[in-house]
């Protein structure tokens, strides 16, 4: 197992230790792996392989080897906001609340890095969801104003 940014700051050793905590999961191409809508208990890391996250019909993310998902499922168990597929063999690794206090209680320091870490991630995924959000209202701002030009020139050729 490579290191991602899950795992960074732990030893191969460490590491390995932590992906006990986590259950191994085998997908074939087209599999469903989480539903959007659906209440989520854990969150997952792909060790091999790759998959789409879908909102409604619309891919938004291809995922693959060291990327994560679900990690707001398992800090709160609520409701997940997107669809994620596989699109060919996918090995992956989930961790649920239970497994992620089992691992506090044996290995703490363990623990406090993985959730540092995940709290990074979550971080960057937030931000990265900021850009997308600010580049789309951009864009609306920037049509609303055209329009609104459009018309300020429509009334202006009709008053001259």
């Amino acid at each position: 197992m490579a290191s991602t940014n899950l795992f960074r700051g732990l030893s191969k050793a460490a590491r390995e230790e932590v992906l006990g905590f986590f259950t191994p999961r085998d997908y074939e191409p087209n599999d469903l792996i989480v539903a959007m809508g659906e209440n989520g208990i854990e969150m997952f890391y792909i060790h091999k392989g790759r998959a789409t996250v879908k909102v409604d019909k619309g891919v938004v993310a291809e995922l693959g080897p060291g990327d994560t998902f679900g990690e707001v499922c398992l800090a709160d168990g609520g409701v997940r906001s997107a669809s994620v597929f596989a699109i060919e063999r996918v090995k992956a690794y989930a961790l649920d609340a239970k497994s992620l206090d089992a691992l506090a209680d044996s290995r703490p320091l363990y623990a406090a890095i993985l959730l540092l870490n995940v709290l990074r991630l979550v971080g960057e995924k937030l931000r990265n969801a900021d850009a997308v959000i600010e580049k789309h209202l951009s864009k609306e701002r920037a049509q609303q104003i055209a329009d609104q030009k459009s018309i300020f020139k429509k009334i202006l050729a009709r008053v001259s």
